[in-house]
């Protein structure tokens, strides 16, 4: 029977005595799975405190068949938060906490917080050689640990992400990163690095052959964007969230990216785009450039194909909501095998009818043959959004049909910013929206809840 430390609640009384708990009956396998689904993420998990009330402490309370179980699976123990100074019972916790965790690849943290000589970073540090994502606060002392690492010391260290959660960089806490930086190149095991709160100084002069994907959260030039992405021979996937101009540089050099699949940009895009050769790309998320044109110069440059594409919304003067229509990426080569297209710019009637599959005999170009998910922020006059769905929907007969679009989220614009000023644009009626996209959800189109024209 399960234990009855958790059945207080009146609502959670036991089953009868000749009533077996249907829990208790389910396979070790299964059970694990279920407590597996149950874990907090791993990068908010190992920023707060393991208590009891939740797993997998939590179920190792409940009977002694769900604690074998907990005990059993090293994947529940592999996350841990190491936030404040020790005492001795904390590391006897910890200690334990490890052992459970056996060889399976760690996730945790150096805060600030912790002093530099505190047994729990012995205790961490002698378990590196099954680290697996670790995140550090520039300004901890910590970090001086991490200047001594050999690649045979962590083969299973695979992510490393560092920050500045107290929001100030002194010239002790910018040199520890910078001192780190070559450490952190040389180790054959660590794929994916994070930045945020500081740009090392040397970041872009070290060869990275290793790294698989980089996130720069911090403000970057398109020059020294593009001096890191050719340093890094084997890189995967790229994400910047604020790339600035390098201005008045007019000898930039062009990075071949061979293996790049991702790419996502935020900022001004255009210069990095003009610079960039990239084969295998595949899913691009981007602020679109000023010239629309980046694009497509880019596909021809690099013959790729995207499948994924992602237009955020842009800073550029929009002075009436119909100017900007996308029609250039509708239009670019490299955007024809797009299966997911997400614009959050405004779009129009122009924008729809565009993407609107022509029957035989029409007259009109056809774009995005293979498109199944479309998201976007429109100002439409009604019916225009159906039209372009029903024609996309289940396509039958002769000739080449497109695929069937199976995912749609539409959101009506209610502002929009005219001549610098944000002003409430007029609500429009969808009934003839809403009563085609009806008859198609009932049919199996699947409807954000978000949609504005249901």
């Amino acid at each position: 029977m399960m234990d009855r430390r958790v059945c207080d609640d009146p609502s959670l009384q036991l089953l009868p005595a000749n009533k077996q708990c249907l829990a208790l009956e389910l396979p070790p396998e299964l059970l694990g799975q279920i407590f597996v689904s149950c874990l907090a993420p791993r990068e908010i998990a190992r920023l707060f405190p393991m208590t009891r009330l939740k797993p997998p402490l939590l179920f190792c309370q409940v009977c002694q068949y769900w604690r074998n179980v907990a005990i059993s699976l090293p994947i529940l123990w592999s996350t841990l938060s190491l936030s404040f100074k020790s005492t001795p019972k904390k590391i006897a916790f910890y200690r334990l906490w490890l052992e459970r965790s056996r060889n399976y690849p760690l996730t945790f943290s150096f805060f600030r917080t912790l002093p530099k000589s505190d047994p729990a970073i012995d205790l961490i540090c002698s378990h590196m050689h099954h680290w697996g994502d670790v995140q550090a606060d520039m300004g901890s002392g910590s970090i001086d640990r991490l200047f001594t690492l050999r690649s045979e010391m962590v083969p299973s260290f695979n992510k490393f992400e560092i920050g500045n959660h107290n929001y100030t960089k002194s010239t002790e806490d910018k040199q520890r990163v910078d001192n780190l930086t070559p450490v952190l190149a040389s180790l054959s095991s660590l794929s994916e690095i994070i930045w945020s709160g500081y740009i090392p100084r040397n970041i872009s002069n070290i060869p990275w052959p290793y790294l698989r994907r980089f996130v720069i959260c911090e403000s970057l030039d398109t020059r020294q964007c593009l001096l890191l992405m050719a340093r890094c021979p084997m890189i995967e996937e790229i994400v910047i969230l604020d790339l600035t101009n390098s201005t008045h540089d007019a000898t930039l050099p062009v990075v071949d990216l061979p293996h790049l699949r991702s790419l996502y940009l935020k900022g001004d895009t255009g210069q990095l785009l003009d610079q960039l050769v990239l084969p295998s790309l595949r899913s691009l998320d981007m602020t679109p450039p000023m010239d629309d044109k980046a694009l497509e110069r880019l596909g021809t440059r690099s013959s790729c194909n995207l499948f994924h594409l992602c237009l955020f919304a842009d800073k550029r003067p929009v002075h009436t909501i119909s100017e900007w229509n996308a029609l250039e990426y509708l239009q670019s080569a490299c955007c024809q095998t797009l299966r997911s297209l997400h614009v959050k710019p405004a779009t129009t009637d122009t924008f729809f009818r565009n993407l609107t599959w022509k029957a035989e005999g029409e007259v009109g170009n056809q774009y995005l043959p293979d498109l199944v998910e479309l998201s976007a922020r429109s100002y439409t006059t009604d019916g225009i959004v159906s039209e372009m769905v029903a024609s996309r929907w289940h396509i039958q007969g002769e000739g080449n049909p497109p695929a069937c679009l199976v995912f749609l989220d539409i959101c009506q614009m209610v502002y929009a910013r005219v001549k610098g000023d944000l002003v409430t644009l007029p609500l429009h009626s969808y009934e003839r929206d809403s009563a085609v996209l009806g008859e198609l959800a009932a049919q199996g189109l699947t409807l954000t809840d978000g949609s504005s024209l249901r």
